[in-house]
Formats: C-alpha cells, structure tokens, sequence
C-alpha cells in the first residue's frame, strides 16, 4: 500500500483577504433647466399635472425632471417659471380641464375634509396626500389645490386657521404713529408691562408684537415707543426736586467699579454734577422707594460686593438689563 503523502504545513500560505462590502455613493443628479424640463413635457405631450402624475407613477420620471415643477423652477436659484400656460403641451390650457380631467372634489368638499382630518398646515397635507394608501382611498383630493381651485384664498382659509403669512400680514398693520399712540394710551410703566401686555389675548392683530422689527426706519427705543422715555424727560425738567438713581463711573477706578448714588434735581443736574467731578454718568433711573429691596437684589445678584453704593459687577450689560426691566430708565439731557 502507497502512503499518501502529507504536506506540512510550513506557514508560507498567504492568508486570503476578505472584501469589504462598502455601499456605493451616489451623486445626486442635477436638474434640468427649465427649457429643457419644458421641451422634455413638449416631447412627451403632457398637457396638465395629472397626466405629469400619472405618467410618474406608470414610467417614472427622469432623474433630471423635478417631481414638483412649479415648486422647483419658482424659487430664488431658478426663477424661470412662467405659469402652467407656458409649461405644458397645450398652449390653451386651461385649469378647469385638471378638475374635469381628474374628477377633483369641489372646493367646499374639499375643504371641509380637510379641516376633518384636521390638517392644520401646507406640510401636514403634503404629507399626508403623497402617502399611497391615502392616494389610493381617496384620490380625487387635489395634491395642488392652490392650482386648482379657483376659489383659492391661502392655506389659512383652507384649513381653517385663519393663519396669514407675514409677509401679508404687514399689509393690515397701524402706521407707525397710530400704533405708536394706541400703545402710550395703555399708559404702561416699564418694558415689562410691555412684554406682559403684547403676549395678551388684548393685543390687537393690527398691533405689531416686534415693532423694532416692522418699523425699522421710525424705530427709536422701547422707551419712545410705550411712552416711558418722554415722560420721564418732561418730568426731570418739570420738577427740578425730582429724585433719580444714577450709576457713575469713576475713570480713575477700575473699569468694572461703578458707584449708585441718588440725585435731587433731575438728569441735567446729575450730568452737571458728575461733570464737575470728572465721574461718568452711565445711566439714570426714576427714583421709586417702593423698589429699594428689588433693586439692591437685582445689584446684588449681578455684583461680587456691593457696600456704600460702590460695587464691582463683571458684567455691566446684564445688570443694566435687569434694572431696565424694573425701573424706568431717563436719558441723559
């Protein structure tokens, strides 16, 4: 019997190298012009958006044509779209031959529906309308009713919240000084009562709750705006015993030392003392005793020491910010 002979194994083998399946990345394609999306539709004969759908759903689209072409070609990058007149096969296209072509439920079904399903926004009905299932159950709800209906006002009549983009709403706003003078006869104090007030069911629609941001070339302060700011100036120069709080700064000092002092006699009268002196006068307030205990924790919470008026603060902004809130603040005259 021949033995078999047995390779040894010396250790030489290579050892083999497992690949490593890695997902491929893709690019995405860029889309189309709009001359080239139209004459593509042109070719292909598609007079309307339902024939566009259901030629995606059957052959599908090329990866170069927009799934939503008004949409696409509307925007800031593009704005080349010219209506659907110009963008599908037939140049007498009219929108009511959708609705027929389609069999489309009226405006009011339609409506009506929606607000049933409660769907509050232009996303949730997207959403909801390009799901298959709902697609399949009830296809004669438009994906585009606001190229369909005639009747179109906005989504927020649609839906039924009575919501109006901002960029209308600006329309149905006071000029400046009429909504300016029905906030000062409200006669609040501070710019608290302010923030407490405009987050109100009070405040009219026609009333701005950001007016620094809807009256950018009118716009003043806080103060000028609820009427604070001219009180107080017409009150420091009415009465010359008026008391005020002030900060000073003594530029000898460091520059995050300050002093609170009380002054009788008004604004003026502080600047002229403060100049006398060579201090810096930072900022003036309406001097309420019933507010003593707020001040000295709002000056405390923001001061590492605080004794005989001076105290040292590493934030001047946020203590300024503070007391803004609660106190009155004067301009210097």
């Amino acid at each position: 019997m021949k033995q078999k002979k047995v390779k040894e194994d010396t250790g030489d083998k290579k050892k083999k190298k497992r690949k490593v399946l890695r997902p491929r990345k893709y690019k995405p394609v860029p889309l189309w012009d709009y001359e080239t999306a139209r004459q593509w539709v042109q070719n292909h004969k598609i007079d309307c958006l339902v024939q566009y759908r259901n030629y995606h759903e059957k052959y599908g689209l090329p990866p170069e044509m927009p799934i939503y072409p008004s949409q696409v070609y509307s925007r800031k990058k593009w704005n080349s779209w010219r209506g659907a007149e110009d963008f599908w096969y037939n140049p007498g296209y009219d929108i009511k031959k959708e609705r027929k072509h389609a069999h489309i439920l009226p405006y009011e079904d339609a409506q009506m529906f929606c607000r049933a399903l409660k769907i509050t926004t232009w996303r949730k009905y997207q959403d909801w309308v390009d799901s298959p299932r709902n697609r399949k159950f009830y296809p004669r709800l438009p994906q585009e009713p606001q190229l369909v209906y005639e009747e179109w006002v906005d989504w927020g009549t649609f839906t039924g919240t009575g919501f109006v983009c901002t960029r209308k709403r600006k329309l149905h706003w006071l000029p400046f000084e009429a909504a300016r003078s029905f906030v000062q006869q409200l006669k609040l104090t501070c710019v608290q009562d302010w923030m407490d007030w405009k987050r109100t069911p009070d405040r009219p629609k026609y009333i701005p709750s950001q007016p620094n941001l809807v009256y950018k070339d009118k716009w003043k302060s806080t103060g000028d705006w609820i009427g604070t700011e001219i009180m107080a100036i017409v009150q420091s120069n009415v009465e010359p015993e008026n008391t005020i709080w002030a900060i000073v700064h003594d530029p000898s000092q460091p520059p995050n030392m300050f002093i609170m002092t009380i002054f009788k006699g008004g604004v003026r009268y502080a600047w002229e003392k403060c100049k006398e002196k060579g201090l810096t006068l930072k900022r003036c307030y309406m001097y309420e005793p019933d507010l003593q205990l707020e001040v000295n924790r709002i000056v405390l919470r923001n001061c590492g020491s605080f004794s005989n008026g001076t105290f040292v603060t590493p934030n001047y902004a946020q203590l300024q910010f503070d007391l803004d809130m609660v106190l009155i603040a004067l301009t210097k005259l």
